[in-house]
């Protein structure tokens, strides 16, 4: 709403908001374009808002652009348990006969690897069909 332009949205989640709002000040514009024309903008920026509409006109109509026969991959199926601040994803896999990486792609957002420990409890996602084994875990572990 603030910059009333997706491009200039995804502009400013790649260069910064603070950044593309003083360009947006300095040359009185809040067209992406023309701010692009008047270098205005870093490359990468200039670069990443076409990528991302390439992107969206490729995800709408794959085979126009020479993308056939594409494999859909099916949805990672995970269920639920709720477990403590400092619970190490890579330990938890481990014990759970399940590789880090998925651990990882199921919990995503945890970047680092573990639930925060300022967190008293947080939800992860854990390989569908896993739950007493991580239970059990969790008692060995005290985590919640």
């Amino acid at each position: 709403k603030e910059f009333g332009s997706w491009y200039l949205v995804a502009a400013s989640y790649n260069m910064g908001e603070n950044g593309l709002r003083r360009q947006i000040k300095k040359h009185k514009t809040k067209d992406f374009w023309a701010l692009s024309k008047l270098g205005a903008l870093p490359k990468e920026t200039v670069d990443y808002v076409p990528k991302i509409l390439a992107a969206m006109m490729i995800s709408k109509a794959p085979s126009l652009y020479g993308f056939n026969d594409l494999s859909q991959y099916s949805a990672l199926e995970y269920d639920f348990f709720t477990a403590s601040g400092g619970t190490d994803l890579r330990d938890l896999a481990r014990e759970i006969g399940v590789t880090e990486k998925a651990m990882k792609d199921l919990n995503a957002e945890l970047v680092l690897g573990y639930v925060p420990t300022k967190l008293d409890r947080y939800p992860i996602r854990i390989p569908k069909g896993s739950l007493s084994l991580v239970a059990d875990y969790a008692r060995q572990r005290s985590i919640k």
